[in-house]
């Protein structure tokens, strides 16, 4: 049984890879995978062991990235974690056991396939965030609340959210990720993530369909016919994000 390899599972939560990660290190443990509970599919031959996460130790972790490694290397880290990379937690787990090792230097160990992952992941869904805060656009609901729905590939909405905190400060605003059934609910002063059902919302008010109207027509006019190229459109704002822009609606 020595020689079994082990899987971790964990709950899905940026605390629980870090609890993970310090169980790992304290037991003298080394994962062949970090999992996250509704993703992981049994092996045979591996040893699953179910990992808690705990606040305090998970804490722990997060100071020690930060004086021993970088405060980048926690913000790449993070961002790996809003990722759709079933392999995140593993891939966050291998490239701190070699930042502890090297300190800040770790970023321009590229060479390594962790450290190259960790460094192309952190950055695709950096990407990712800044488009939809391009993306997003909001109608107005018969309660006067701005209301907008986004299906991102990675779980960008926490990213996104203080932008718009920022720019529609005082004005009440809900977005929602219809792929993972939450949204961030903004009050005019602050926002929450919840889980949230889009089916529960009621349709937007008469006006705001004018609204729509016109700016359809607004993206029609500006847009020139002898200059329209379709694959650079695509490459910009590419087609799976069509569906929740106005523009791009029929009616």
């Amino acid at each position: 049984m020595s020689n079994t390899e082990i899987i971790y599972v964990y709950d899905g939560s940026f605390d629980g890879i870090l609890s993970a990660v310090h169980t790992a290190y304290y037991s003298r443990e080394n994962p062949k995978q970090i999992m996250c509970e509704n993703e992981c599919q049994s092996e045979l031959f591996c040893r699953v062991t179910s990992i808690e996460t705990d606040i305090d130790k998970a804490g722990v972790v997060r100071e020690a990235v930060l004086k021993k490694i970088s405060p980048n290397a926690l913000f790449n880290i993070y961002r790996v974690h809003l990722s759709n990379d079933i392999n995140r937690a593993t891939m966050i787990f291998n490239y701190l056991k070699i930042g502890f090792n090297m300190g800040a230097r770790v970023d321009l160990f590229l060479s390594n396939k962790w450290v190259s992952d960790v460094k192309k992941t952190a950055l695709r869904v950096s990407h990712e965030a800044q488009r939809m805060r391009e993306f997003v656009r909001f109608s107005q609901m018969e309660n006067g609340v701005m209301f907008s729905q986004i299906e991102p590939d990675n779980n960008v909405l926490e990213l996104i959210c203080p932008y718009f905190a920022d720019r529609l400060y005082g004005i009440p605003w809900v977005i929602c990720d219809q792929k993972r059934f939450i949204a961030a609910i903004y009050d005019g002063k602050n926002w929450v993530i919840r889980p949230f059902d889009v089916k529960k919302i009621t349709d937007s008010v008469t006006d705001e369909k004018q609204y729509q109207k016109l700016w359809k027509t607004f993206y029609d006019t500006i847009a020139i016919e002898g200059r329209i190229d379709e694959r650079r459109r695509m490459a910009c704002m590419p087609k799976k994000y069509w569906k929740n822009l106005t523009e791009f609606k029929t009616g």
